[in-house]
Formats: C-alpha cells, structure tokens, sequence
C-alpha cells in the first residue's frame, strides 16, 4: 500500500514538472537550449576542411572540435591537404571555449603531439585514435582519450572493442554511422561508456545518430545539428489541442538499475529472489554488493558487520557457514555467494541481466578471487565493476581490463568528479544528493542540466544513485543516462524502446506535428502502440525523411532514428498502411537487445 501511494505521489510530481520551464543550459550558446528537449548529444566539429574551419567561426561553437593532425603538427583534411598550423587551430578553437580533441593519424603524428604538449598548457584536451599503443601512451601521460573502434558487427566483436578501450581507461568509445546501430549503441552505454557517432552532417545521419541515443554527434556542419535541436524542442502538434500534456523529449532511455535488487516486499536485498524480481519488474541492471568472508569467501552482503548469535562482528570475521547459519528478514533467503549469483547469471534466470557489482570489501584479495570467479563463469560481457575505493578499481582493471569500470563519489563538483575519474581510468557514478550546491542557479532543471553537459562535452556518461519514487521523475525528465533506484518496478510499463520500421508506407505524406501508432517496448518487455509525433527532415512528394517522437499519456518522449515515409499513391489522410504497421510490430518483437530477462 505504502508504494502504491508513493506512486501515486511521483505521478504528480512527473505532472508538475512536465510544465517547469528548462532553465538556460550551461552551453545555451551552443544551441543546447532547445526547450522541452533534454539530454541532448554532445556537438563535435570534425574540422576537415577549410569549409568546417570557415563554419567554426561563423557560426555557433560546438562543445569540441575534432582535429587530425600529422607529423608536421599540421591540421588535415579529409582531402590529405593541410589547413593550417596546430597552435593555430587550438587558438581559435579554444577561445571559443571547444574542447580539443586532437586525432593523430599515426605514431609518429603522436609523437610530435606529445612534443608540443609537454611545452604548451591546452586544457582540457583529449587524444582520438583507433591505436592502442598511442591511446596507452596518451593516457599516462594523463590525457582524456577516445577510442575510435573497429568492428563491431557481433556481440563477441563489439566486447573486443570494449575491452580495447577499457585497457586505455577511455569512456569515449567513437563508431561511425554506416558501421553501428541502435542496439550496439545501447549495449556500450548500458556499461557506462559514452557513444559518439561519426556521420557525413546530413540530416539523414544526424537523426540517426540522436534516435540511436548517442551520446555525442561528429559532423562537419553543427548548425545542422542545432537545427534539428531546435525541431525537436519546440514541435508542436498540427492541431491546438490535438495532443495533450507533451512529455519531455529524450534521445535515449535511461538505464534502472535496482539498487540491491528489487526488494522490501517479498525479498530481502542483496538476495537472488531479488535480482531476479528486478529483472521481472523491468530493471536494465541490478546492483549489488559483495564482501570477503573469513575462509575466503565472496558473499553479496552490503553492510561491514553481521550479527552472529546476538554479538555485531565484521563480514571479513565470520565464515560463510556462521553467515548462513540463519534466514535473512525475509524468511526464504540467506547470504548468497558470488559462486550463486554468477552461475545464475551464465546459465539460469539471470542470464539476460546485467550486473553492477560493487566492491564493499578493501581487500587485495577480493579483487584476485573475484577475477577468478569472473573467468571461471565467463560472465566478464555481464558485469560492470564500482567502488569508492581507487585502489579496487584499479586492481580490477589489471586483473580484467575487459570490464568496464566506474568510481563512485559522493556529490562533489565537476573537475573534482573528472579529476578523480582520470586518476584510476574510470567512470563516475555520483550521488544525487546536493547536486543544486554544486551545479546550477539552484534550480532543478538547471543543476542537471549544467551536470550533463559538464560531461557529456567531455564523453562521460551520467549515472546518480540512489533515487525513489518521490525522485525518479526528475530523473526521467531531465536526461540522467543511468538511474540507480531502490523502487526500480517505477518505470516497468514506460516506454523503453521505439521500434518501428526504417521505411513506412503511406498513403499521403502526413501534415508536420499529425501523430503516427508505431509499435514500442515497456520496460516490462511488453509490446504496445504509441502515437508518434512527425518531425520532417526532408519533405518530398513521394518520400520523405522525418523523425517521430512518441506521445505516451505518460513517462517520456522518445525519438525514432530517421525514418523514410514513401507514399502509395492509394489515397489520402496520411495513416501508415497495415501491411507496415503490422511488419513494424513483428519487427519489435525480434530486434530489441535485451538486457535483462524480459516479462
């Protein structure tokens, strides 16, 4: 009873603030000020022709300027020629206040780079290339680096790349349009890294790339980018009053993940019943918390102490025997062990979900057994590692560089939060709490707003712990990319996912702001059918480009990659034919990657 009230209660509260205005962004010059549009993909100016150098200073700055440079310290365009000196570029880049990320096209391009910074102070700056032994170089000598990755066209393939950028420390992981899709891009950002997409600056490929939910957006034209933006932020229905209550608009879906597992009702936390309540209640991931017994056991169990026949001692002091000698407040669960959670996760009911694991224990030895643990089980693509103690994490990435790491800090400012990240490779989940102190005009709207950008522009995602009902719709609302929630059943029957057809029949090309059904996926992993905004990018008589945006009666807006409309020629009225929507639905059903066991 007491949930459902909070629901009820958080309902009102997504009411209210679905009214609120957006503050002014902390890049409103940028063009990120784009009304209801929130969580918006990072702009990055690939400069690589003396067009996009004239553009940089024409038009609005990007939040970075994407720069190839060779051994001459010259800047390269995609014709081979040079544009200009480095120092040069960076000059004018950087008083517009664009971050630089510099992509060396070999060793020795690298090595003239290093030269020049190891003379010369550019804040900020980070290192692009798809070469391991450059990015390794770059990364101690304690630069940002992105990963321009190869292959991605399996899942075994994709984690290869994954683990590629683990091994450098790099959270930016750079894919180009033709080679990537939706999927891809989710399961990367789903262990915490940050996607940017490499496209040609058509509208075609920069929808694409927002309705992917990519993190990031290269292109050599960004006013195209802002255009869109704004499009998307400020459509309105054909009609006055045709759609009611217009829901924020996000390019991605946030992650839920249960904190502890979805417990308080039947299951006690940190317990398999829990996790796998999780999984059926709709969470993308389940977090939980692991110790060292003992005889050297690893135990999912939060607190440092237990009490064992009526005396508190340490986790560490008791053996797994003394820890289960009882049932947990629940009455079916006792302490499980790693051994049961990961052989869960390989081969029983668990095997869709994806788990944070957070290290509670110090101990060297954790981090040694649990990586045997890991190889034992092969469930090193499942997993992704956090804790507040530097040390573990980086025990973790010499042990399994494979596994995507994320250091946890209570609420703290932003070169506070970057700064600490670089130091152990790593990204960051932060506490919500007090975020109005550091970020912000002490709005809501602007202190996570000002958060987001802060690091998105620098290819961080957002993950904040731990919200409840009474805190989940802000956020929803405002574009928190992970969202890590002791009432994670909060968001099961919202859209997760839109998954229409590429290519739609019609039978008239429908008026800009008419509403389309287009089939779409609950968190739950139900199928069901949402009207969709249109938003035309290229209008024509017979085929058209547009974006639809959902208009659920509640929860968020979410956006389609580019979609072609093609007419019929059969009529008039602009509905979607039934032979497509009928397709469209099929096609839900089996191309959605599912992240955790689905209802």
């Amino acid at each position: 009873m007491k949930k459902k009230i909070a629901f009820l209660l958080s309902m009102v509260l997504v009411a209210a603030l679905s009214t609120a205005p957006m503050a002014a962004s902390a890049k409103a010059e940028a063009g990120y000020d784009s009304a209801d549009f929130y969580g918006q993909p990072s702009v990055i100016l690939r400069a690589d022709s003396e067009q996009a150098l004239a553009s940089e200073a024409e038009g609005e700055p990007a939040a970075s300027v994407w720069l190839e440079t060779n051994a001459s310290l010259q800047v390269v365009g995609a014709d081979g020629n040079a544009l200009g000196a480095l120092s040069d570029v960076l000059e004018s880049s950087t008083a517009q206040g664009e971050l630089p990320v510099v992509y060396p096209q070999d060793a020795a391009a690298y090595t003239a780079l290093a030269g020049y910074l190891a003379e010369t102070d550019v804040p900020d700056i980070a290192v692009a290339s798809g070469d391991i032994t450059v990015l390794m170089q770059a990364s101690e000598a304690s630069l940002r680096v992105v990963y321009i990755a190869g292959d991605m066209s399996s899942q075994s393939k994709m984690m290869t790349e994954l683990g590629k950028a683990n091994a450098v420390g790099a959270q930016t992981i750079v894919v180009e349009h033709d080679s990537t899709d939706a999927a891809t891009v989710r399961e990367l950002q789903a262990r915490f890294k940050a996607v940017w997409i490499s496209t040609d600056g058509s509208a075609a490929e920069i929808g694409d790339a927002i309705g992917r939910g990519a993190y990031g957006i290269l292109t050599p034209d960004c006013a195209a980018v802002y255009d869109i933006y704004e499009k998307i932020g400020n459509s309105e229905p054909a009609e006055e009053g045709e759609v009611q209550g217009i829901p924020s608009v996000l390019s991605r879906a946030p992650f839920v993940a249960a904190h502890r597992g979805d417990w308080g009702v039947i299951y006690s936390e940190n317990t398999l019943g829990a996790v796998q309540s999780a999984a059926e209640n709709g969470a993308t991931h389940a977090e939980i918390d692991i110790r060292l017994t003992a005889d050297n056991q690893i135990v999912i169990y939060h607190n440092d102490s237990y009490t064992y026949q009526n005396v508190s001692q340490p986790v560490k002091n008791l053996t797994l025997a003394q820890l289960q000698e009882n049932y947990l407040s629940d009455g079916v669960s006792k302490i499980p062990t790693l051994d049961e959670v990961f052989a869960s996760l390989r081969d029983g009911e668990l095997k869709d979900m994806l788990l944070i694991i957070e290290f509670k224990g110090q101990e060297a030895e954790l981090a040694t057994l649990f990586a045997q643990k890991v190889q034992e089980y092969g469930v090193s693509d499942k997993i992704v590692v956090i804790s507040f103690y530097p040390a573990q994490i980086m025990r973790v990435s010499e042990l399994l560089p494979s596994i995507p790491t994320s250091l946890l800090l209570y609420t703290t400012d932003g070169d506070s939060a970057l700064s600490q990240a670089a130091a152990v490779k790593s990204g960051i989940d932060m506490q919500r709490d007090n975020l109005r102190i550091y970020y912000g005009d002490d709005s809501i709207s602007s202190s996570y707003t000002e958060l987001f950008r802060l690091l998105a522009d620098r290819g961080y995602s957002t993950w904040l712990w731990t919200y409840d009902t009474a805190s989940m719709g802000e956020a929803f609302r405002y574009g928190v990319t992970g969202i890590t929630t002791n009432d994670c059943w909060y968001s099961m029957d919202m859209i997760e996912q839109l998954c229409p057809e590429t290519t739609m029949e019609v039978d008239s090309m429908p008026k800009e702001g008419s509403t389309i059904d287009i089939p779409a996926l609950t968190y739950k992993g139900e199928e069901v059918t949402v009207p969709a905004r249109v938003l035309y990018l290229e209008k024509g008589e017979k085929e058209s480009k547009v974006l639809l945006i959902s208009q659920p009666e509640e929860g968020l807006g979410l956006i389609t990659e580019t979609i072609t409309l093609r007419t019929s020629g059969k009529g008039c009225g602009g509905a979607v034919s039934a032979s497509a929507g009928l397709a469209a639905v099929l096609l839900c059903g089996g191309a959605v990657l599912f992240l955790r066991k689905k209802a």
